[in-house]
């Protein structure tokens, strides 16, 4: 009968990745067991293989280095913080090396704080690996300023990256007005920040594009010409990754 070895549950793994060397050895170790499995085995889990590696590097981008006084970097970065600006700095590796031009935020934020952004390159939309460093980046600057985007929403957070909730208990959104402003601020904003580490990139603020009464069609005169629109920003939703939950393992493995 093959050997049949149990792997670790959801808390178990947890506690495995509240420290970097800890998170390393079970790695190793997961990587080893499927191994002796077989290649079958191997193959059919390198999804959860992959998901455990980005969890190992996202536990090593929360402890590790938060700041060294001699280079310029004054700040005592919280886990979450850390892992954010770790994160920028790997997006800001990949970026530069695929994009040369200047790059085009188009960006709105709706009452509710609903997200609209897209991005461009010398007029082209770009897509895949460029637009996700971009999110991480934005995402970044927006844990900076105790911001963060999910589903397509920012909320106000605390310096953990908790978002903070209202005297009913609801998530607190955050006020458009003031993300927008402190987008384009000259020493805070989100241009700033991206130049601040050797990206050129203009952001271009829109207002939400509202949904029109069926009425206002109905009353156009005939041939009436309307004023060009300005190009709307596409939806998306920019995520911020996560250590708070880890890769789900389940069942066994046999060897």
């Amino acid at each position: 009968m093959p050997k049949v070895t149990p792997l670790p549950d959801k808390d178990a793994l947890l506690a495995c990745f509240k420290f970097p060397e800890a998170a390393d050895y079970f790695l190793e170790q997961f990587e080893k067991i499927l191994k002796e499995a077989g290649g079958d085995v191997y193959k059919k889990s390198e999804p959860i293989l992959n998901k455990i590696k980005d969890f190992v590097k996202n536990t090593h981008y929360q402890r590790d280095d938060r700041g060294f006084p001699w280079d310029g970097d004054m700040q005592m970065r919280t886990d979450f913080q850390n892992l954010q600006h770790h994160l920028a700095e790997a997006a800001i590796r990949t970026i530069t090396a695929i994009i040369k031009g200047i790059v085009k935020m188009d960006v709105a934020v709706s009452s509710v704080a609903q997200l609209l952004r897209g991005y461009s390159e010398e007029g082209v939309a770009l897509k895949g690996v460029p637009v996700d460093s971009l999110d991480k980046l934005f995402n970044a600057w927006l844990a900076e300023n105790n911001y963060l985007s999910k589903g397509s929403v920012i909320y106000q957070t605390n310096e953990h990256g908790e978002i903070v909730k209202d005297k009913a208990g609801n998530p607190l959104r955050a006020d458009p007005e003031k993300v927008m402003q402190l987008m384009s601020d000259e020493k805070k904003g989100f241009g700033k920040f991206l130049r601040d580490r050797g990206l050129e990139v203009i952001v271009q603020q829109h207002r939400y594009p509202e949904q029109a009464p069926a009425a206002d069609k109905r009353h156009e005169a005939p041939g009436t010409k309307k004023e060009k629109a300005a190009p709307a920003p596409q939806e998306t939703r920019p995520e911020v990754p996560s250590t708070s939950e880890a890769p789900q393992s389940g069942g066994r493995i046999g060897g």
